[in-house]
């Protein structure tokens, strides 16, 4: 039986202009919150003081989210990316993430949430909008996607193992786990399959799969790997999940002529995703199947999500 309890919550529903680590911190235990993710927004003051206070709140931090501290943007403009061919940036991409390791030690958090990076593709995501006419058009472009995905990605998903074999270790030696994240994107790694590939080369203990529920969803409602898939394939490597549902139906259709644009729109805008539980189409009854004693649990809501439907969210999903 999960209770409220069992679920963190992400400090991204409530961190951005904050700028104090106590206030947000009982802010949050006023909603009941008793444990944390430590996400990619938090740096500076606001993460020292909540570092600092999180014990004393009698609050937990069960993980935190690559990248964390988040970086002086007038230094780093634009996160690195651990899949980079460039070795200076896969470098720097590393350093980050053995530095939200450290921020893991210092909270007491036993994992590290991460995103691996993307191959680089002249076709993309976000030109799904311009083939939404019909549904013909609309495969063939997505089939275009994955062609290209294919014929690209050995030197970006190289990279990514050359990664995660140096932040394996250096995590390993500190007793942190590793999250690989599912993501959201055609283009991103990794997709389905390689997972698999990822831990048949990478024979790390402390290294497991992270789900994300609504970019699971997301992906099957554009005709993708169907949410299950993930879950019963690489079952014996969860180690936690990000809660949040995906307004809407299974990718709903335009009048029988195709994607819906008006949905898809939404979607490429990151509007309808990480809702509150219950508001949407991701079968939780199914992922509670898929909860062990020792997952981390995780709410991962966008800001706009009120105080009230992230606590009915909580409620919906012990109660289903």
């Amino acid at each position: 039986m999960i209770n409220e309890r069992d679920i963190a919550l992400s400090t991204n529903w409530i961190s951005e202009g904050q700028d104090s680590g106590p206030k947000m911190l009982d802010d949050l235990r006023n909603l009941g919150v008793k444990k944390l993710e430590l996400s990619y927004k938090l740096g500076g003051k606001l993460l020292d003081e909540t570092l600092a206070e999180i014990d004393g709140k009698g609050m937990e931090a069960v993980s935190v989210h690559d990248i964390c501290p988040k970086p002086d943007r007038s230094v780093c403009p634009k996160n690195p990316m651990l899949s980079s061919t460039d070795r200076g940036e896969r470098k720097a991409a590393v350093e980050f993430a053995r530095k939200t390791v450290d921020v893991a030690v210092a909270s007491g958090a036993k994992a590290v949430v991460l995103h691996l990076g993307q191959v680089e593709m002249a076709s993309g995501s976000m030109a799904l909008l311009e083939h939404s006419g019909n549904w013909r058009d609309f495969n063939r472009y997505l089939a275009r996607m994955h062609e290209e995905r294919n014929r690209n990605r050995t030197p970006y998903f190289r990279a990514v193992l050359e990664s995660l074999r140096e932040l394996s270790d250096y995590a390993g030696s500190r007793n942190v786990s590793l999250g690989l994240e599912n993501r959201y994107w055609i283009e991103e790694i990794p997709i389905h399959g390689e997972f698999g590939e990822i831990f048949g080369k990478i024979d790390a203990s402390n290294m497991g799969y992270w789900h994300d529920t609504t970019h699971a969803q997301a992906v099957e409602c554009l005709g993708g790997k169907k949410q299950e898939d993930y879950l019963r394939d690489y079952s014996g490597k969860l180690l936690g999940f990000h809660l949040s549902d995906l307004l809407g139906s299974a990718c709903p259709a335009g009048a029988g002529e195709g994607p819906d644009r008006d949905w898809l729109g939404r979607y490429l805008r990151f509007e309808i995703d990480h809702h509150a539980p219950g508001t949407g189409c991701v079968d939780f009854a199914m992922i509670k199947k898929y909860v062990k004693d020792q997952t981390i649990l995780v709410f991962e809501l966008y800001k706009s999500v009120t105080p009230e439907k992230m606590a009915a969210g909580r409620d919906y999903f012990c109660k289903i």
